[in-house]
């Protein structure tokens, strides 16, 4: 039997991933089908084994970079969206949310209830699920510091275990579920808020700004300076905004520690430039990538063809048109190339590329 002849529920064949990708690029996937509850995901996963079948596992696509190609196998997404406030103390409130739900959506549901944790992520486009994935983070506050527990599926034998937060491994900007890739779909996320709690300002942007407007850092004023910040860099996905065709920041902001960044500032003090940096812990300091971008000589609002560089933010990437992602794949590497003969330094992708033969970066 084929793969469509094993699955009672709908698949849509060679469906564009152009559509399912905030940059707007992709090829087709062989088959794309949604799967509503654990026994779908099961029976989509033992369908897509059995045709002998690659899958990758799609939540909102805004991270992702599809190859031109597209991808030859099952683009499957779970679409549980359910949000459950479970337990609540006098200092603390358990939510679990599935999947599926939108991140931002998520986001705003807890500032509403008083909840602290999550507050400084908002507008980060994508989903719940996706977020313990690369623990996202912003403006100081990562989302592995609110998480009580990750659910997840077990691809090779179709039991659901659920992680602690040191079983999920998390790190900047990573978690063993983005080292063990198809290993795992995650179904749900419990986090553990704050209750009475003000909101997280350690950014001096964010300082500034709430002081500006002379505000108080309660968790809805932290919430909408975070919305605002981001909506000047063109960092929340709009229709409106032409730039927000992006995955938002496509590399990291480099790690190095103190010693190093000592020694490269003393080397760049003759050309008068000065590294961009914040403490990160452990004797360590995280390097502005943006910084490093605009000095190495892609400014923002840089233009070829029809990718570039975002007039508001160096680290976004931008579909300006009709752009391919070898398009996008040529910019970054000349992106990279140029930091690694300016600095020394190797920028590494935030965005995650799917349908590549080989690693495009």
């Amino acid at each position: 039997m084929s793969f469509l002849e094993k699955l009672s529920l709908p698949v849509k064949e060679r469906e564009l991933l152009a559509r399912h990708s905030s940059l707007g690029v992709g090829g087709v996937a062989d088959y794309y089908v949604e799967a509503r509850t654990v026994q779908e995901l099961l029976a989509v996963l033992a369908a897509a084994k059995e045709a002998g079948l690659a899958f990758f596992i799609l939540g909102e696509g805004s991270n992702i970079l599809f190859s031109d190609e597209g991808f030859r196998g099952v683009v499957i997404r779970y679409v549980a969206r359910n949000l459950t406030v479970t337990e609540s103390t006098a200092t603390a409130t358990k939510v679990v949310a599935e999947a599926a739900v939108s991140w931002d959506a998520f986001v705003a549901f807890c500032v509403e209830r008083g909840l602290a944790g999550v507050e400084c992520l908002s507008g980060i486009p994508g989903t719940v699920g996706a977020a313990p994935v690369q623990n996202i983070g912003a403006y100081g506050q990562e989302v592995s510091a609110s998480i009580e527990t990750v659910e997840a599926l077990a691809i090779e034998d179709g039991k659901v275990v659920k992680f602690s937060v040191p079983e999920c491994g998390f790190g900047y900007r990573t978690s063993n579920f983005k080292k063990w890739k198809n290993g795992y779909v995650i179904l749900s996320v419990a986090f553990l808020l704050k209750k009475n709690a003000t909101g997280f300002v350690a950014y001096e942007q964010l300082k500034k700004f709430l002081d500006e407007k002379k505000q108080k850092p309660s968790l809805s004023a932290v919430r909408n300076a975070v919305l605002s910040l981001r909506r000047a860099k063109a960092m929340l996905l709009s229709p409106d905004e032409p730039f927000s065709k992006s995955v938002g920041s496509f590399f990291t902001n480099p790690i190095l520690d103190s010693n190093s960044a000592d020694a490269l500032n003393e080397q760049l003090k003759e050309a008068g430039l000065e590294l961009v940096t914040w403490p990160a812990g452990d004797c360590k300091v995280k390097l502005s990538a943006a910084w490093l971008i605009e000095h190495a000589g892609f400014n923002r609002g840089y233009q070829r063809g029809s990718v570039g560089i975002s007039p508001k933010q160096a680290l976004a990437l931008v579909n300006l048109g009709s752009a391919s992602s070898a398009e996008l794949v040529s910019l970054a590497k000349d992106i990279q190339m140029a930091v690694k003969n300016r600095f020394g330094i190797q920028l590494e992708a935030e965005a995650y590329f799917v349908g590549f033969s080989s690693p495009p970066l």
